[in-house]
């Protein structure tokens, strides 16, 4: 870390001193409230030209860096990774629009770095740490930056990436640093920037600033060439002294001096001069040649090819290789060809091989001595279904097992589906024991078994129904007598209604129903730390009742009181659970412990389903309780005007 603050600074002094300068520091005012009662700045190096490259931002002992606020702090945001632009995912801005307000440095970038482009890297002393200042949660977040040691430190991108240079339409302003803060900004930062992307004319400079607006740098005052098209252009020179020398016709720039672009003066520039051959009929001919060069020519059966002699007899027998024919020259041969002009192999037959197509047909493939005109594959061996005496080659045999039989030399198969029992044995019939007509005989179920079920019982092989008024109580079971719950001689235990309900002798009258009842469960502990989550629940009697609404006034008060008088309300909550989006409990898991109302849902309505209405006494409101940052939020809730309030459902 020292030796990189050696190097930089080196080139610092060399340039330093109390003169104008075209690079300037523009602070911005960039928005305001993304954090409420707080404004967002941010500061860009202006370039004086569109390929002058921002190298990096420093301090040390001798150009000390400060960034200081009229209130001592600046806001860090938690969903921000890092000191740098590049922890910024710009896509969770919509879901957290604090994200954009966050403080951080960079050179050229707002968020996370794309295709060529490169976060910064940052390098600091290790006794005076500054990136804590940038992120969130570290010692020292959000407080006064100052970096004034001898190591230093700085943030930086290497020369050559696209985000060290203006961007189109910028004004030649390189992005360096957000900060957002209820104050007001001011400070010191220096810069090191290479003029027109050359890291060999390197410069520094530092620029102090208060508030918005544009702040001058002042470098020293250096003599030289300020022509940039001048070949000894010196982009560090701020007073001309005449020395400009310029390049004209074919002649060029290199190190600060012309060099000569014609050097044997026929008006072709050098880089433009084409040497080659100027005579026509030559295989080199080049129309285009400005300088003369050799000439080669084709000959004989020699022709020209690609700007060159291609030989055309190779092996120089007086026959042009076009015309070469390559050939077994012998009488007899597979192959013999009596057009050749150049010996070439030859191929013959002996044995039970033979000729055709010019090749050598191999006649006896497996070499047993039996041509293969004459072979005969199939099996050889005796009891096999597919014995052949006459093979001469061996083929697959096939054999006959267990209930299995030889027939026109192939297997038939003696048990079809392979029980055991031969097919000529084989007994259809049900072989479930627990039908009605099992058959303990039968080896093949034939489909036919009848097996009774629930209160069915077996009789004379056949089902007999054991349910006859199908109430699901078998008929052994069934007791008659009165089955309503309201008559004075109800029976609980009786299955059939028998018709002897009373309704009319319970002495005080009929008797008393059956009530509705309200649970409260514990959902869940610890979603947000150290508290609990409940769901309360009315208990219904029939599966078809319908709860309609929850209320409170003066005669029925509604009160829900906590031992804190406090619940929680999630940020991204809402009053009813229809407002409960549960795909973005993902990213923020305490949305899941927010308090609500509801009739029936716990999120977002789907389907036939729907969010409950609700109203309220605006004299007495207590849906403010269920809304984060609303007045009274989260404390003790009581429903106990003549107007009253409800949630409800149609």
């Amino acid at each position: 870390m020292r030796h990189f603050f050696a190097v930089l600074c080196l080139g610092f002094f060399t340039f330093w001193a109390q003169a104008q300068t075209p690079y300037q520091l523009v602070v911005e005012q960039h928005a305001t409230n993304i954090v409420p009662g707080q404004t967002t700045y941010r500061l860009y190096i202006k370039m004086q030209n569109s390929t002058d490259f921002l190298s990096s931002v420093y301090g040390n002992n001798a150009d000390p860096l400060y960034v200081n606020t009229s209130t001592g702090s600046f806001y860090n945001d938690q969903f921000a990774s890092g000191s740098t632009a590049g922890g910024i995912n710009a896509f969770f801005i919509g879901l957290v629009p604090t994200l954009g307000a966050d403080s951080w440095v960079t050179i050229g970038i707002s968020s996370a770095a794309t295709g060529s482009q490169s976060d910064a890297s940052t390098i600091e002393d290790a006794a005076q740490p500054w990136k804590s200042k940038f992120t969130f949660g570290a010692v020292g977040a959000g407080t006064n930056v100052l970096v004034n040691s001898v190591t230093g430190g700085a943030w930086y991108i290497l020369n050559g990436t696209v985000n060290g240079l203006p961007p189109a339409g910028a004004g030649n302003k390189v992005l360096c640093m957000q900060v957002t803060t209820a104050g007001t900004l001011s400070g010191r930062i220096n810069a090191q920037v290479f003029p027109l992307g050359v890291g060999a004319n390197q410069q520094q400079y530092k620029f102090e600033f208060s508030g918005t607006g544009t702040f001058n740098s002042m470098v020293a005052a250096v003599p030289g060439c300020t022509s940039v098209t001048a070949c000894n252009y010196n982009p560090a020179a701020n007073q001309n002294n005449g020395s400009c020398v310029f390049a004209t016709g074919c002649d060029t720039c290199s190190g600060g001096s012309v060099v000569d672009g014609d050097a044997d003066n026929d008006g072709v520039c050098n880089a433009n001069e084409v040497v080659g051959c100027q005579t026509v009929g030559a295989c080199n001919y080049n129309a285009a040649a400005t300088d003369a060069g050799s000439c080669v020519f084709a000959t004989g059966c020699d022709f020209c090819s690609g700007g060159a002699v291609v030989d055309g007899d190779t092996d120089n027998d007086g026959v042009c290789n076009a015309n070469e024919v390559v050939g077994c020259q012998t009488v007899g041969a597979c192959n013999y060809n009596s057009a050749a002009t150049d010996a070439g192999s030859c191929v013959f037959a002996t044995g039970c091989d033979f000729c055709s197509g010019g090749a050598v047909v191999d006649g006896d493939t497996d070499n047993d001595g039996v041509c293969n005109a004459n072979e005969v594959v199939g099996c050889q061996t005796v009891g096999a279904c597919n014995y052949n005496a006459a093979a001469t080659d061996t083929g697959s045999c096939v054999f006959a097992t267990g209930c299995d039989f030889c027939s026109g030399g192939a297997v038939v198969d003696g048990d079809t589906d392979n029980d055991g029992v031969c097919n000529a044995n084989e007994i259809a019939g049900c072989t479930n024991a627990a039908a009605c007509n099992y058959n303990a005989s039968a080896t093949d179920n034939n489909g036919s078994c009848i097996v009774p079920s629930g209160c069915d019982f077996c009789s004379g092989g056949a089902v007999a129904d054991g349910d006859t008024d199908n109430d699901g109580v078998c008929n052994a079971n069934e007791v008659a007598g009165c089955t309503d719950s309201t008559a004075c001689n109800y029976n609980a235990s009786a299955t059939d209604n028998d018709g002897s309900c009373d309704f009319c002798s319970c002495p005080g009258g009929p008797p008393a129903g059956p009530t509705y009842t309200m649970t409260v469960e514990q959902h869940a502990s610890g979603i947000v730390p150290g508290q609990t989550t409940y769901r309360l629940y009315i208990d219904m009697l029939n599966a078809t009742d319908f709860l309609s609404s929850v209320f409170g006034n003066n005669a029925d008060p509604l009160y829900v009181n906590t031992s804190t008088n406090a619940f929680y309300n999630d940020m991204f909550g809402a009053v009813t659970a229809g407002g409960i989006n549960t795909a973005f409990m993902m990213f923020v898991p305490s949305l899941a412990a927010d308090s609500w109302v509801t009739i029936g849902i716990s999120s977002q309505a789907t389907g036939s389903q729907a969010d409950a209405s609700t109203i309220e006494d605006l004299a007495q409101p207590w849906k403010s309780k269920f809304q984060f940052g609303a007045s009274g939020a989260g404390t003790n809730v009581l429903v106990n005007s003549v107007t009253g309030g409800a949630w409800y459902l149609l």
